[in-house]
């Protein structure tokens, strides 16, 4: 699957922001808080597997890393994924999506948002 080394570089990215003590720490995290039926048969190997594949075919890296100009509908689909309200999206610039979306943090849901659950 393609979308595993990207789960697996996300995580990546935020264990060496010191998120996690170790790689398999970030994995066994997005193991647990990823909702999706792709994920539910994710285990750490195949993030490991899927990882070091992608490395090895360049996908992996500082070059391939870029802020696009434009919130992308993909994006929007992973901020929807950690809680973002389309009306919020509107007042993000595409590199605060960015690093919201490389982080990978839930959002808490606001007051107002919580009363019409």
């Amino acid at each position: 699957m393609d979308t595993l080394w990207l789960i697996a570089n996300k995580m990546c990215f935020r264990k060496e922001q010191d998120e996690f003590k170790t790689y398999r720490d970030a994995y066994r995290w997005a193991l647990r808080n990823l909702s999706s039926s792709k994920v539910q048969s994710l285990t750490v190997q195949k993030l490991e597997k899927a990882y070091h594949k992608a490395k090895s075919k360049g996908k992996v890296g500082i070059k391939n890393v870029s802020i696009p100009i434009m919130i992308t509908n993909q994006m929007r689909m992973d901020l929807l994924t950690l809680g973002w309200s389309r009306d919020e999206m509107k007042h993000l610039t595409p590199k605060e999506c960015w690093e919201i979306i490389g982080r990978g943090v839930p959002k808490k849901p606001s007051r107002e948002r919580a009363r019409n659950h």
